[in-house]
């Protein structure tokens, strides 16, 4: 019997996961985008105001806009087709997108435009915060210690959001054990089991393995190899795509990215 994790779009909840599927995909284009065009700018605007010029502000504001009408799009759409209860429901998944999103912006390497994103984050515009790095996590324990097993949808949106880079207060710390933590114990919550990645035959969505890579030999992580090919194998051909884009930017992050799409051909 397969475990693999199953995105019930059939339900009143499991609108939440085509919604991130959708603002990710949103998120990835535009970080191409960056890497592509808006890094070019002189570094002798560093130390100034922005951080852009006036061309590059206007394109960061552009896509900024488009990020945040998407989530707000998103939220007029389940009250519509749902409600109070799939308004309140997405909103726990539209701050943990919208945390990822800034997360992924500010710390996209060579990317110039970091201070006036900085300054103008989603999460400030959508709640009025600046404290995602710490209150994501607060809101995940709180998530855990209740367990509900009706949103399970979120447990999802929380574990695709680490696999694909939040970390929040963690970020740079040497010890990242306790993001390991967050990781397993959604995994337990969604799947009823302890992880069992490269034991068996079961795999995370089989049917999203015919869109993966299956050549070369995989390399692997030390502390995480047993998530990245989980993560990669929920999106499939979303993952092989951020593989594309992700290549256009940094050897740092071209490396994650092949590891993310490589070890999506291994078993669990």
């Amino acid at each position: 019997m397969s475990h693999a994790l199953k995105r019930q779009f059939d339900t009143d909840t499991g609108f939440v996961m085509r919604f991130f599927e959708e603002y990710y995909r949103l998120v990835l284009k535009y970080l191409r985008t960056c890497t592509a065009e808006l890094s070019t700018v002189s570094s002798a605007a560093d130390g100034i105001p922005g951080d852009a010029d006036s061309a590059q502000v206007e394109r960061l504001q552009i896509i900024l806009n488009d990020l945040y009408e998407t989530l707000e799009r998103q939220a007029l759409i389940a009250a519509q087709k749902g409600g109070e209860f799939a308004v309140g429901y997405y909103k726990e998944a539209q701050f943990i997108m919208a945390a990822l999103s800034d997360e992924l912006f500010l710390n996209l390497p060579g990317f110039t435009g970091k201070q006036y994103w900085s300054e103008n984050l989603l999460e400030s515009r959508l709640y009025g915060t600046h404290e995602a790095g710490d209150l994501f996590f607060k809101k995940l324990d709180d998530f855990l210690e209740k367990r509900d097993a009706v949103r399970r949808d979120i447990a999802e949106v929380y574990l695709l959001a680490l696999g694909v880079g939040f970390k929040g207060k963690f970020r740079g710390m040497p010890d990242q054990r306790q993001l390991d933590y967050y990781r397993r114990e959604l995994y337990i919550f969604i799947n009823h089991e302890e992880p069992r990645l490269y034991q068996g035959e079961d795999r995370l969505f089989p049917q999203a393995y015919s869109h993966t890579l299956t050549e070369g030999k995989a390399k692997r992580f030390q502390d995480v190899r047993f998530w990245t090919g989980a993560f990669a194998s929920i999106f499939g051909i979303l993952l092989l795509m951020s593989f594309v884009i992700w290549q256009n930017a940094t050897a740092d992050v071209e490396s994650m990215a092949d590891e993310i799409i490589q070890n999506s051909a291994f078993k669990i």
